[in-house]
């Protein structure tokens, strides 16, 4: 028989799961961001934000080989959109996940926030 556990299991980076407005944020640095969009809002420097906004699949050949979800979709004043994702540290597979994104989707604005950043 086997054991369950009683210890929440931690994610790959060690982040700490952070509540902001009522949504759990992924961690600590996920949700300060969503604090500051918010402060963007209030001086009228973007319009609005989603988070986590759309799965993106990523595809290869005609192989999906992935889904990538940015952590926030903003939307700026001049019907300008972007994605931005939060990376409290950069992953040694990033660099090659990030190409595998740009391939995907050349056209994507992708913006990535880092703890040094912020």
């Amino acid at each position: 028989m086997t054991q369950q556990r009683t210890v929440p299991r931690r994610n790959k980076s060690r982040a700490i799961k952070t509540t902001y407005r009522g949504r759990v944020y992924d961690s600590k640095l996920e949700a300060r961001y969503a604090q500051h969009l918010d402060l963007l809002i209030e001086a009228r420097v973007i319009r609005g934000w989603i988070p986590q906004p759309e799965r993106l699949p990523l595809v290869v050949n005609g192989t999906k080989i992935g889904v990538y979800t940015p952590d926030f979709k903003v939307f700026g004043m001049v019907n300008d959109n972007w994605f931005v994702d939060t990376k409290g540290f950069i992953p040694k597979d990033w660099p090659f996940r990030l190409k595998v994104i740009r391939a995907c989707y050349p056209h994507l604005d992708l913006r990535i926030v880092t703890s040094k950043d912020f």
